[in-house]
Protein backbone atom coordinates (compact mmCIF):
# COMPACT_ATOMS: atom_id res chain seq x y z
CA UNK A 1 0.00 0.00 0.00
CA UNK A 2 1.22 3.88 -0.76
CA UNK A 3 1.18 6.62 1.38
CA UNK A 4 -1.53 7.83 -1.47
CA UNK A 5 -3.52 4.72 -0.88
CA UNK A 6 -3.46 4.93 2.95
CA UNK A 7 -4.65 8.29 3.01
CA UNK A 8 -7.23 7.99 0.60
CA UNK A 9 -8.49 4.66 2.24
CA UNK A 10 -10.08 6.38 4.85
CA UNK A 11 -7.88 3.96 7.64
CA UNK A 12 -6.48 7.56 9.11
CA UNK A 13 -9.54 8.46 9.95
CA UNK A 14 -11.00 5.52 12.00
CA UNK A 15 -7.35 5.60 13.39
CA UNK A 16 -8.18 9.19 14.72
CA UNK A 17 -11.20 8.37 15.82
CA UNK A 18 -10.46 5.37 17.77
CA UNK A 19 -12.38 2.69 15.88
CA UNK A 20 -9.79 1.47 13.49
CA UNK A 21 -8.92 -2.56 14.10
CA UNK A 22 -5.77 -3.95 15.50
CA UNK A 23 -4.49 -4.91 12.02
CA UNK A 24 -5.15 -1.10 10.85
CA UNK A 25 -3.41 0.43 13.85
CA UNK A 26 -0.60 -1.42 13.20
CA UNK A 27 -0.26 -0.26 9.43
CA UNK A 28 -1.01 3.17 10.91
CA UNK A 29 1.72 3.32 13.31
CA UNK A 30 4.03 1.59 10.64
CA UNK A 31 3.54 4.08 8.11
CA UNK A 32 3.79 7.52 10.37
CA UNK A 33 6.78 6.52 11.92
CA UNK A 34 8.21 6.42 8.24
CA UNK A 35 6.87 9.14 6.58
CA UNK A 36 6.32 13.15 7.47
CA UNK A 37 3.11 13.05 4.75
CA UNK A 38 1.12 10.24 6.87
CA UNK A 39 2.34 12.00 10.45
CA UNK A 40 0.79 15.47 8.74
CA UNK A 41 -1.97 13.94 7.59
CA UNK A 42 -2.79 12.35 10.74
CA UNK A 43 -1.79 15.87 12.69
CA UNK A 44 -4.38 17.87 10.34
CA UNK A 45 -7.34 15.17 10.49
CA UNK A 46 -7.27 15.10 14.37
CA UNK A 47 -7.76 19.00 14.05
CA UNK A 48 -10.49 19.00 12.12
CA UNK A 49 -12.34 16.29 13.95
CA UNK A 50 -11.37 18.27 17.32
CA UNK A 51 -12.69 21.66 15.46
CA UNK A 52 -15.82 19.74 14.49
CA UNK A 53 -16.59 18.66 17.40
CA UNK A 54 -16.26 22.06 19.10
CA UNK A 55 -18.74 23.14 17.03
CA UNK A 56 -21.29 20.90 18.80
CA UNK A 57 -20.54 21.24 22.13
CA UNK A 58 -21.51 24.96 24.06
CA UNK A 59 -19.15 26.97 25.61
CA UNK A 60 -18.68 26.24 30.00
CA UNK A 61 -20.11 29.47 30.25
CA UNK A 62 -22.91 28.84 28.21
CA UNK A 63 -24.04 25.61 29.96
CA UNK A 64 -23.98 27.55 32.65
CA UNK A 65 -26.32 30.12 32.64
CA UNK A 66 -28.49 27.51 31.18
CA UNK A 67 -28.10 25.36 34.40
CA UNK A 68 -28.77 28.39 36.59
CA UNK A 69 -31.79 29.58 34.52
CA UNK A 70 -33.58 25.92 34.68
CA UNK A 71 -32.95 26.04 38.80
CA UNK A 72 -33.63 29.77 38.78
CA UNK A 73 -37.09 28.86 36.61
CA UNK A 74 -37.91 25.83 38.83
CA UNK A 75 -37.50 27.53 41.95
CA UNK A 76 -38.17 30.93 41.82
CA UNK A 77 -41.97 31.46 41.22
CA UNK A 78 -44.11 30.23 43.71
CA UNK A 79 -47.67 28.16 42.68
CA UNK A 80 -50.96 29.59 43.64
CA UNK A 81 -52.34 28.57 46.79
CA UNK A 82 -55.21 26.71 46.42
CA UNK A 83 -57.36 24.19 48.66
CA UNK A 84 -55.16 21.38 46.41
CA UNK A 85 -51.52 22.73 47.98
CA UNK A 86 -49.48 20.34 49.19
CA UNK A 87 -47.36 21.00 52.47
CA UNK A 88 -44.57 18.58 51.73
CA UNK A 89 -44.38 20.61 48.01
CA UNK A 90 -44.03 23.85 49.98
CA UNK A 91 -41.48 23.03 52.52
CA UNK A 92 -38.88 20.97 49.99
CA UNK A 93 -39.65 24.54 48.19
CA UNK A 94 -38.63 26.90 50.94
CA UNK A 95 -35.45 24.54 51.47
CA UNK A 96 -33.91 24.71 47.70
CA UNK A 97 -34.57 28.51 48.29
CA UNK A 98 -32.37 27.73 51.71
CA UNK A 99 -35.51 29.26 53.86
CA UNK A 100 -35.63 27.54 57.25
CA UNK A 101 -36.90 29.07 60.47
CA UNK A 102 -33.58 31.79 62.09
CA UNK A 103 -32.32 30.19 64.90
CA UNK A 104 -33.01 33.08 67.37
CA UNK A 105 -36.78 33.14 66.47
CA UNK A 106 -39.01 35.26 69.12
CA UNK A 107 -42.45 36.61 68.20
CA UNK A 108 -43.29 36.25 64.01
CA UNK A 109 -40.61 36.46 61.47
CA UNK A 110 -41.88 36.92 57.47
CA UNK A 111 -40.04 36.65 54.59
CA UNK A 112 -41.22 37.81 50.95
CA UNK A 113 -40.46 34.73 48.41
CA UNK A 114 -39.92 34.93 44.71
CA UNK A 115 -42.52 36.31 42.69
CA UNK A 116 -43.66 38.06 39.91
CA UNK A 117 -47.05 40.22 39.60
CA UNK A 118 -49.85 39.45 40.31
CA UNK A 119 -49.49 37.94 43.82
CA UNK A 120 -47.25 38.23 46.51
CA UNK A 121 -45.93 35.67 48.42
CA UNK A 122 -44.55 35.29 51.66
CA UNK A 123 -43.18 32.82 54.58
CA UNK A 124 -43.70 33.44 58.42
CA UNK A 125 -42.45 31.50 60.96
CA UNK A 126 -44.00 32.00 64.82
CA UNK A 127 -43.47 31.10 67.74
CA UNK A 128 -45.87 29.43 70.72
CA UNK A 129 -48.29 32.14 71.60
CA UNK A 130 -47.06 35.04 68.88
CA UNK A 131 -50.07 37.39 68.07
CA UNK A 132 -51.15 38.35 64.34
CA UNK A 133 -52.35 41.66 64.67
CA UNK A 134 -55.28 43.12 62.94
CA UNK A 135 -55.15 43.91 59.26
CA UNK A 136 -57.88 44.37 56.87
CA UNK A 137 -57.50 44.35 53.05
CA UNK A 138 -59.40 46.50 50.43
CA UNK A 139 -58.81 44.37 47.39
CA UNK A 140 -57.08 41.94 48.48
CA UNK A 141 -57.70 37.80 49.00
CA UNK A 142 -55.16 36.71 51.66
CA UNK A 143 -54.72 32.87 51.07
CA UNK A 144 -52.97 30.72 53.69
CA UNK A 145 -52.06 27.55 53.98
CA UNK A 146 -50.53 25.73 57.62
CA UNK A 147 -47.10 24.22 57.19
CA UNK A 148 -46.28 23.38 60.40
CA UNK A 149 -47.98 24.00 64.26
CA UNK A 150 -51.40 25.75 64.69
CA UNK A 151 -53.31 28.62 65.06
CA UNK A 152 -56.28 30.19 65.94
CA UNK A 153 -57.85 33.29 63.28
CA UNK A 154 -60.57 35.50 64.26
CA UNK A 155 -62.05 36.35 61.21
CA UNK A 156 -65.27 38.94 61.82
CA UNK A 157 -65.67 38.00 65.44
CA UNK A 158 -65.58 34.45 64.36
CA UNK A 159 -62.77 32.03 66.03
CA UNK A 160 -61.29 28.92 63.69
CA UNK A 161 -58.65 26.96 64.38
CA UNK A 162 -56.46 25.60 61.75
CA UNK A 163 -53.49 23.12 61.76
CA UNK A 164 -51.11 21.75 59.58
CA UNK A 165 -52.20 21.17 56.16
CA UNK A 166 -55.29 23.42 56.87
CA UNK A 167 -55.44 26.14 53.76
CA UNK A 168 -57.98 28.50 54.09
CA UNK A 169 -58.62 31.98 52.69
CA UNK A 170 -59.89 35.67 53.73
CA UNK A 171 -61.76 38.37 51.19
CA UNK A 172 -61.55 41.56 51.23
CA UNK A 173 -62.78 43.84 53.92
CA UNK A 174 -62.68 40.81 56.37
CA UNK A 175 -61.06 42.01 59.83
CA UNK A 176 -58.65 39.36 60.75
CA UNK A 177 -56.00 38.47 63.13
CA UNK A 178 -54.78 35.47 64.85
CA UNK A 179 -52.99 33.67 67.59
CA UNK A 180 -50.35 30.39 67.53
CA UNK A 181 -51.58 27.94 70.07
CA UNK A 182 -49.46 24.78 69.10
CA UNK A 183 -46.65 24.38 71.56
CA UNK A 184 -43.90 24.39 68.81
CA UNK A 185 -43.12 27.52 66.54
CA UNK A 186 -45.56 27.84 63.26
CA UNK A 187 -44.72 28.06 59.35
CA UNK A 188 -47.56 29.41 57.55
CA UNK A 189 -47.48 30.65 53.74
CA UNK A 190 -48.98 33.47 52.90
CA UNK A 191 -50.02 34.48 49.42
CA UNK A 192 -51.64 37.74 48.73
CA UNK A 193 -54.03 38.16 45.77
CA UNK A 194 -55.89 40.90 43.65
CA UNK A 195 -59.71 39.88 44.29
Amino acid sequence: MSVKELIDSGILELYCLGIASEEEKALVDSFAEKNETVKAELSEIDHALSAYASGFRPSMEITKQKIFKRIEEQISEPELLTNDSSVQEWLIYLHHLGLKSPSDLEGIEVKELPQTAPHFTMVLWATPDSLIPDEEHADLNEHFLICEGSCEMDVDGIKTSYSQGDYFCIHPHQKHSGRVISGNPMIIIVQRRAA
